[in-house]
């Protein structure tokens, strides 16, 4: 996995990961100091780590269920719900199962139109 942050002057103030997992790339550990949120940190890293993708057409990123704030930004910035969230993380990701049955996935496709 690779990390990026968002800076402002010297201070971090968010950080995402971009993990190659074969056919697809992840989106992970996307974190925004919380005095720091809503201020477009989050999308601007999320459109970084989208152009540094490559060779690969299929973005995943999850998130919790519970989350509608994060869930709410992923499907603002193209996003879809993944048609099986559960065999998206069981394929991808190595999380415990409480962990899996209260997580969603998103994906987006670059260059399929799918």
């Amino acid at each position: 996995m690779t990390w990026y942050g968002a800076f402002d002057g010297g201070d971090l103030v968010g950080v995402m990961g971009l993990e190659y997992a074969g056919d697809a790339v992840l989106l992970r550990h996307a974190y925004v100091l919380p005095n720091r949120q809503r201020q477009g940190i989050a999308a601007m890293l999320l459109n970084h780590l989208e152009g540094e993708v490559a060779d690969v057409d299929t973005i995943i990123v999850g998130t919790y269920s519970a989350n509608y704030k994060a869930r709410a930004a992923f499907e603002k910035a193209g996003y879809q719900p993944s048609p099986d969230s559960e065999a998206v993380l069981r394929r991808y990701y190595n999380i415990p199962e409480d962990r899996l049955r209260s997580s969603v996935t998103y994906e987006k496709h670059r260059n399929s139109g799918r």
